[in-house]
Protein backbone atom coordinates (compact mmCIF):
# COMPACT_ATOMS: atom_id res chain seq x y z
CA UNK A 1 0.00 0.00 0.00
CA UNK A 2 1.27 3.34 -0.44
CA UNK A 3 2.10 5.91 2.75
CA UNK A 4 -0.14 8.91 0.89
CA UNK A 5 -3.51 5.94 1.18
CA UNK A 6 -3.02 6.15 5.09
CA UNK A 7 -3.19 9.27 5.41
CA UNK A 8 -5.98 10.28 2.92
CA UNK A 9 -7.41 7.44 5.03
CA UNK A 10 -6.46 9.13 8.40
CA UNK A 11 -7.65 12.75 7.49
CA UNK A 12 -11.20 11.37 5.91
CA UNK A 13 -11.61 9.54 9.11
CA UNK A 14 -10.77 12.55 11.26
CA UNK A 15 -13.78 14.46 8.52
CA UNK A 16 -16.02 12.33 9.11
CA UNK A 17 -15.80 12.17 13.56
CA UNK A 18 -15.86 15.62 13.54
CA UNK A 19 -19.16 15.64 11.76
CA UNK A 20 -20.30 13.29 13.77
CA UNK A 21 -19.74 15.02 17.17
CA UNK A 22 -21.14 18.25 15.86
CA UNK A 23 -24.19 16.45 14.47
CA UNK A 24 -24.84 14.65 17.68
CA UNK A 25 -22.92 16.71 20.50
CA UNK A 26 -25.85 19.09 22.70
CA UNK A 27 -22.97 21.72 22.42
CA UNK A 28 -22.95 21.72 19.11
CA UNK A 29 -25.95 20.79 17.77
CA UNK A 30 -28.20 23.66 19.18
CA UNK A 31 -31.44 24.31 17.89
CA UNK A 32 -31.36 27.98 16.69
CA UNK A 33 -34.17 30.31 18.95
CA UNK A 34 -37.45 30.37 17.84
CA UNK A 35 -38.26 33.72 19.24
CA UNK A 36 -36.88 36.94 20.03
CA UNK A 37 -37.50 37.80 23.98
CA UNK A 38 -35.68 40.61 26.17
CA UNK A 39 -35.49 39.34 29.94
CA UNK A 40 -36.29 42.90 32.07
CA UNK A 41 -37.20 44.60 29.19
CA UNK A 42 -36.18 48.17 28.83
CA UNK A 43 -35.38 49.89 26.15
CA UNK A 44 -34.31 53.80 25.27
CA UNK A 45 -33.80 56.67 22.39
CA UNK A 46 -30.98 58.30 22.60
CA UNK A 47 -31.77 60.86 20.34
CA UNK A 48 -35.44 61.69 21.29
CA UNK A 49 -36.95 64.71 22.27
CA UNK A 50 -39.11 65.76 24.83
CA UNK A 51 -41.96 68.09 23.22
CA UNK A 52 -43.66 71.23 25.45
CA UNK A 53 -46.65 69.15 25.85
CA UNK A 54 -44.66 66.58 27.59
CA UNK A 55 -44.89 64.06 25.02
CA UNK A 56 -41.73 62.21 24.15
CA UNK A 57 -40.37 61.95 20.45
CA UNK A 58 -38.19 59.05 19.12
CA UNK A 59 -36.78 59.64 15.83
CA UNK A 60 -36.59 57.36 12.21
CA UNK A 61 -32.91 58.17 11.96
CA UNK A 62 -32.71 55.16 10.06
CA UNK A 63 -35.35 55.55 8.03
CA UNK A 64 -36.93 51.42 7.90
CA UNK A 65 -40.55 52.92 9.28
CA UNK A 66 -40.13 52.82 12.96
CA UNK A 67 -38.53 54.98 15.97
CA UNK A 68 -35.24 54.20 16.78
CA UNK A 69 -35.79 52.28 20.08
CA UNK A 70 -32.83 50.37 21.69
CA UNK A 71 -32.26 47.85 24.47
CA UNK A 72 -31.38 49.27 27.19
CA UNK A 73 -28.27 46.68 27.60
CA UNK A 74 -28.04 43.26 29.34
CA UNK A 75 -29.94 43.09 32.39
CA UNK A 76 -28.78 41.76 36.36
CA UNK A 77 -31.14 39.00 37.63
CA UNK A 78 -30.78 39.38 41.90
CA UNK A 79 -31.43 35.08 42.58
CA UNK A 80 -32.07 35.93 46.14
CA UNK A 81 -34.89 38.98 45.32
CA UNK A 82 -38.34 37.31 46.37
CA UNK A 83 -39.77 39.49 43.49
CA UNK A 84 -40.96 38.99 40.20
CA UNK A 85 -38.46 38.86 36.69
CA UNK A 86 -40.59 39.92 33.57
CA UNK A 87 -39.62 38.70 30.40
CA UNK A 88 -41.25 39.73 26.80
CA UNK A 89 -41.67 37.39 23.66
CA UNK A 90 -41.26 40.46 20.99
CA UNK A 91 -43.67 40.24 18.17
CA UNK A 92 -45.41 37.50 19.53
CA UNK A 93 -48.29 38.04 17.37
CA UNK A 94 -46.20 36.91 14.69
CA UNK A 95 -45.14 33.57 16.39
CA UNK A 96 -48.34 32.02 16.11
CA UNK A 97 -48.41 31.30 19.74
CA UNK A 98 -51.76 31.50 21.69
CA UNK A 99 -51.15 32.34 25.10
CA UNK A 100 -54.19 31.24 27.02
CA UNK A 101 -53.41 27.21 25.07
CA UNK A 102 -49.29 27.68 25.59
CA UNK A 103 -46.77 26.28 29.18
CA UNK A 104 -44.39 29.05 29.18
CA UNK A 105 -41.30 28.62 31.24
CA UNK A 106 -38.19 30.39 31.70
CA UNK A 107 -34.82 28.64 33.11
CA UNK A 108 -37.28 26.23 35.39
CA UNK A 109 -40.27 28.83 36.09
CA UNK A 110 -43.59 28.79 34.73
CA UNK A 111 -45.32 31.52 34.08
CA UNK A 112 -47.15 33.58 36.75
CA UNK A 113 -49.15 36.25 34.30
CA UNK A 114 -49.21 37.11 30.90
CA UNK A 115 -50.00 40.29 29.11
CA UNK A 116 -49.98 41.91 25.45
CA UNK A 117 -47.90 45.26 25.93
CA UNK A 118 -45.52 46.83 23.40
CA UNK A 119 -42.45 46.97 25.08
CA UNK A 120 -40.38 47.94 21.88
CA UNK A 121 -42.26 50.56 20.80
CA UNK A 122 -43.05 49.65 17.53
CA UNK A 123 -46.41 49.93 16.92
CA UNK A 124 -47.95 52.91 15.66
CA UNK A 125 -50.60 54.91 18.21
CA UNK A 126 -53.71 53.27 18.55
CA UNK A 127 -52.60 49.79 17.69
CA UNK A 128 -52.52 46.25 18.86
CA UNK A 129 -49.52 45.46 21.27
CA UNK A 130 -48.02 43.35 19.69
CA UNK A 131 -45.49 41.67 22.53
CA UNK A 132 -46.32 39.17 25.10
CA UNK A 133 -45.10 40.04 28.76
CA UNK A 134 -44.71 37.29 31.25
CA UNK A 135 -43.48 37.34 35.01
CA UNK A 136 -41.90 34.48 37.20
CA UNK A 137 -41.06 34.31 40.79
CA UNK A 138 -37.22 34.94 40.78
CA UNK A 139 -36.59 32.53 43.14
CA UNK A 140 -38.49 30.04 40.84
CA UNK A 141 -35.25 30.36 38.57
CA UNK A 142 -33.55 26.80 38.81
CA UNK A 143 -32.25 27.02 35.74
CA UNK A 144 -29.93 30.03 36.78
CA UNK A 145 -29.78 28.36 40.22
CA UNK A 146 -27.25 25.87 38.82
CA UNK A 147 -25.14 28.32 37.83
CA UNK A 148 -24.87 31.16 39.94
CA UNK A 149 -22.78 31.85 42.83
CA UNK A 150 -21.94 35.01 45.03
CA UNK A 151 -19.80 36.49 41.89
CA UNK A 152 -21.76 38.52 38.84
CA UNK A 153 -21.57 36.35 35.66
CA UNK A 154 -23.72 36.46 32.38
CA UNK A 155 -25.04 33.65 31.04
CA UNK A 156 -27.89 32.96 28.40
CA UNK A 157 -31.19 32.46 29.94
CA UNK A 158 -34.29 30.62 27.26
CA UNK A 159 -37.33 31.00 27.96
CA UNK A 160 -39.40 27.94 26.86
CA UNK A 161 -43.29 27.69 24.97
CA UNK A 162 -44.68 24.59 24.90
CA UNK A 163 -48.74 24.55 22.37
CA UNK A 164 -48.95 20.94 21.86
CA UNK A 165 -46.28 19.72 20.58
CA UNK A 166 -44.80 22.24 19.75
CA UNK A 167 -42.05 24.15 21.42
CA UNK A 168 -40.35 27.27 20.38
CA UNK A 169 -37.66 28.87 22.56
CA UNK A 170 -35.75 32.37 23.27
CA UNK A 171 -32.59 33.05 24.71
CA UNK A 172 -31.09 36.20 25.92
CA UNK A 173 -28.24 37.41 28.27
CA UNK A 174 -28.22 37.87 31.81
CA UNK A 175 -25.67 39.02 34.62
CA UNK A 176 -26.70 36.94 37.27
CA UNK A 177 -25.74 37.14 40.94
CA UNK A 178 -26.99 36.30 44.99
CA UNK A 179 -26.84 39.29 46.79
CA UNK A 180 -28.90 39.37 50.54
CA UNK A 181 -30.69 36.88 52.15
CA UNK A 182 -30.72 33.45 50.53
CA UNK A 183 -32.06 31.22 52.62
CA UNK A 184 -33.01 27.91 51.18
CA UNK A 185 -31.23 28.77 48.34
Amino acid sequence: MKKGFFKHSLLFSVVVLTLAVMAYSPVFAQDVPTLKIEVKPCFQCPNGTTQDDGSFICPDDDANGSPDWIPCGVPAINLCSKGKTAVAILNFADSGIDPANALVTFEGATAIRCAQEDVDHDVAEGGQPDDLVCHFYTRDLTGLQVQADRNRIQVPARLSVMQGETESFGLDDVVIFKKGSCKGL
